[in-house]
């Protein structure tokens, strides 16, 4: 299990600076600025899974699909939808501007539809 979750540490930390490679810091115009929590993105997938009882590699593999799709999900959400998005804690819930769990199920579908 400490390997599971170092792994998830590497993945998290990996995903974070893909993102910020990802993510336009420049706001075009007319464009809406929404949030996306990483630590969670990461975590609420990684959670779901270590419920399961799928061998530890299919485990791994799954992780580390989904977050090398994570990025391109939330690029192509944002350039579809016009908006700028910021990786920063979700500070309350509910809050409109909170687009994490859009991303993580549509990063969670890409994960299928390239299993």
């Amino acid at each position: 299990m400490r390997r599971f979750m170092t792994l998830n540490n590497a993945l998290i930390v990996g995903s974070i600076v893909a993102l910020g490679l990802v993510i336009n810091i420049t706001k075009p115009s007319g464009s809406e600025i929404v949030v996306i929590d990483m630590k969670k993105a990461i975590n609420q997938p990684v959670a779901m899974l270590t419920k399961t009882n799928m061998p530890e590699k299919t485990k791994q593999t799954i992780i580390k699909k989904y977050s090398s799709l994570l990025p391109r999900v939330i690029r192509a959400y944002g350039h579809k939808n016009n908006l700028t998005v910021i990786s920063t804690p979700v500070l309350a819930s509910g809050n409109k501007a909170d687009i994490t769990n859009i991303i993580i199920e549509q990063t969670l579908n890409e994960v299928k539809r390239h299993a």
